[in-house]
């Protein structure tokens, strides 16, 4: 469930190698907290802290996180700032108009799939019709505009300007003028994450691929931001590399063979709930559906689905998608005060408002 890297043995913000120090401690800690959630699940009556468990594994990977950024934002301040006269690295070029073509496709497509209801779709029928109850509804639209319309305008602006002419630019405000509009489209994609979990209890895949679209050239143009201003870079494309590699290879088989088991060895009618719980799960907005089929009057009594385990992951996949772009936020307001209170700050400001919040 959490992130496999290590923290170095050194303290937060302390520069190591680049092959992480094996730390016991976490490890231990991470032990404990996978033996406290199976020994929850067997229902031994000495052990009732399978939540703690889940809770340990958090914060463990909230220190290991954010030590990781850190370390690699102290191994780019021992290198050295990169002139932006220098041009590009080619990848980023050819990453961010290839995720902004992909993008665009998707939006185009969602767009006319609303404009014109006999438009064979891409997919299954049923995956059409989730898409036009997510798309044509009135939550759906922002200012009065469809969202597939503003992705389509979203995603010319960005293949525009990830051109290779505009990233060679010395210009500072160009490229600052792209991370904020990569900003407002990953926002938006957001809002309409938001609308079909919380108000059509629909799942439009489509939309998750715009959406994972405007996340990448979010990432990356984040990562250049802070070598634009003259400061030192954290690699979100690197960040979320490692992550995609530890984690969606093994979640992956687990997903498939779950699904496949409940078809095979419970009734085809819970196969297809579990398929459909499916969805949602490899969106990693899976915590969002259980809440959401677990308060509902017809569905509350129900037996847990097969991949309920998966709620802490999601939550977990959302931490690591907020945090990097927070970290980096924070690290480029007041430059010269020291990273670590600045941190410290941010997080004491998050805690504060989840808790009123709650209240």
């Amino acid at each position: 469930m959490s992130d496999a890297t290590s923290s170095g043995s050194r303290p937060l913000g302390g520069a190591t190698t680049s092959k992480d120090i094996f730390r016991a401690d976490i490890q231990a800690l991470r032990a404990l907290a996978v033996l406290s959630v199976v020994a929850y699940h067997a229902g031994l009556p000495v052990f009732h802290g399978g939540f703690l468990g889940v809770d340990v594994f958090f914060v463990v990977s909230g220190f290991v996180i954010t030590n990781v950024l850190v370390k690699e934002r102290a191994r780019s301040e021992a290198k050295g700032v990169v002139s932006r006269e220098q041009p590009t690295h080619l990848a980023t070029v050819g990453l961010a108009l290839a995720t902004g073509a992909v993008g665009l496709a998707t939006s185009a497509y969602l767009l006319v799939l609303c404009q014109d209801h006999s438009l064979k779709a891409w997919g299954s029928a049923a995956m059409a019709k989730s898409c036009r109850a997510v798309l044509e509804g009135p939550s759906s639209k922002l200012l009065g505009i469809p969202t597939a319309a503003l992705g389509v305008v979203f995603f010319v602006a960005m293949v525009g300007l990830s051109l290779p002419s505009m990233w060679r630019s010395t210009n500072r405000h160009l490229h600052v003028a792209r991370a904020t509009l990569s900003a407002i489209g990953f926002g938006v994609a957001m809002y309409l994450v938001y609308v079909q979990v919380f108000i059509t209890a629909k799942l439009c895949l489509w939309c998750i691929v715009a959406l994972g679209s405007a996340l990448v050239l979010l990432a990356i143009n984040l990562s250049e931001v802070p070598e634009v201003l003259g400061e030192h870079r954290t690699s979100l494309v690197d960040f979320y590399g490692r992550r995609i590699r530890r984690i969606l290879p093994a979640a992956t088989v687990v997903i498939i063979a779950t699904v496949f088991c409940t078809y095979h060895w419970l009734a085809y009618i819970t196969g297809g709930t579990v398929a459909d719980d499916a969805k949602w799960v490899t969106s990693f907005v899976g915590n969002f559906h259980f809440a959401a089929i677990g308060t509902n009057y017809f569905t509350a009594q129900q037996p847990p689905s097969t991949l309920q385990q998966f709620w802490s992951l999601a939550v977990e996949e959302q931490f690591y998608l907020v945090w990097p772009l927070v970290f980096i936020v924070v690290g480029l307001v007041l430059p010269k005060v020291d990273l670590k209170l600045k941190l410290l700050g941010a997080l004491v400001v998050i805690m504060a408002s989840s808790l009123i919040w709650s209240i």
